[in-house]
This record gives structure tokens, sequence and C-alpha cells, in this order.
């Protein structure tokens, strides 16, 4: 079976922004450290992450520079187009993080879900916690 580890997210990343490649690299230590083993099959859905998390940091970083109500072509303050799309991309890291169990609810009930169903890491599969 094909594993990821911490150091292939830079690599894996490499077209990303630098915060999003420490991030992915931090997301799959926390996995590693807490499954031992991190599968390639986990690859779409922490590209999916890595996404939004680009997402979420041009808008950011576009918010940050025009400043939360820039002016509009009439010359009145206006909420800047991307707070919504800044809000969008949170929700869905969010989810995301959830799904790997990377906040301590979901965390919890993963542990629950390996527990009940006696699932040793190595075979465990996030579809289980989906169902």
């Amino acid at each position: 079976m094909k594993t990821l580890n911490s150091k292939s997210a830079y690599k894996i990343y490499e077209g990303y922004d630098k915060r999003i490649q420490d991030y992915m690299s931090l997301v799959i230590a926390s996995l590693q450290e807490e499954y031992n083993v991190v599968p390639e099959s986990y690859r779409i859905s922490l590209d999916l992450l890595a996404e939004q998390l680009n997402i979420y940091f041009k808008a950011l970083d576009a918010i940050n520079k025009e400043g939360m109500q820039p002016l509009d072509s009439g010359r009145r303050t206006a909420k800047h187009n991307m707070i919504p799309v800044l809000q969008t991309a949170e929700s869905k890291i969010v989810q995301l993080l959830t799904n790997f169990a990377l906040q301590p609810f979901s965390r919890a009930k993963m542990r629950k879900l390996q527990q009940t169903t006696n699932v040793d890491d190595d075979d465990f599969d996030l579809e289980d916690l989906l169902k």
C-alpha cells in the first residue's frame, strides 16, 4: 500500500503557497502520529483541503490588501466581494478537518469508531466514519 508522509507534502503541493505546504505537512504529520499510516487513498481529500486553503488565503490576502470595505466604482464603501468566498472556504476547511478527525470532537468520534469496530490502523478507512 502506498502511503504519504509529511515530507512528501512539500513535493505534492509545490505549486502552492508556502503557508499551504507547511500546513499540509502538519496535517499529514498529525495523521501519521495518530494512525501511523496515511494511505494514498486519502490524497484526494487532502488535495481538496489544500485547494480550499489556497482559496482561503487568496481571499484573505485580497481583503488584507484592499481592506474590509474598499471603495466601489462610485467611490462609496462597500463590503469586500471576497468576504463570502473567504467564509465559504473556511466552512469547507472546517468540514474537511472534521472528516480527518483533526478537531477534538471528530477525533473522539474516530477513536470510538475504531474501538467499536475493532479496526486495525492499517485497514482503517475514512469512509467508515462517513456512514
